[in-house]
C-alpha cells in the first residue's frame, strides 16, 4: 500500500487545498513568496535527507513509496519536502493576517 501518498494526502493537500478554497484571495497575492518557500525547503532539506540515506540514518520502505527515484529521494519525499514549505508559508500567512485584520 502507498502509505506516503495516503499521509500526503491527509496532511499536505488537504489542508493546501482548504486554505486555497477559504483564503485562495489572499495567498493568490503571496505566490512568489510560497513558491520560494518551497524551494527554500528543498534547498535545506533535500541534501540533509540524501545524507541520512546514504549512511543508513534513513530509508523508506518500498511497500509504502512508488519507487521513482530521483537524485537518490524517492519521488513522495521531494513533493513533501517542497510541499511542506508552501504548506507552512500558507499557514503562517493565513494566521497572520487573521491576527491583524
Amino acid at each position: 500500500m502507498l502509505n506516503y501518498w495516503i499521509w500526503l494526502a491527509i496532511y499536505v493537500f488537504l489542508p493546501m487545498l482548504l486554505m486555497l478554497a477559504y483564503k485562495g484571495k489572499l495567498l493568490s497575492r503571496y505566490k512568489k513568496t510560497i513558491i520560494l518557500c518551497g524551494i527554500g525547503s528543498l534547498t535545506v532539506a533535500a541534501p540533509w535527507d540524501y545524507l541520512a540515506i546514504q549512511r543508513g540514518q534513513w530509508w523508506f520502505p518500498p511497500e509504502g513509496i512508488l519507487g521513482i527515484w530521483v537524485f537518490g529521494l524517492p519521488l513522495e519525499e521531494w513533493i513533501f519536502i517542497s510541499f511542506i514549505g508552501m504548506e507552512i508559508c500558507m499557514l503562517a500567512l493565513v494566521f497572520v493576517r487573521e491576527t491583524h485584520e
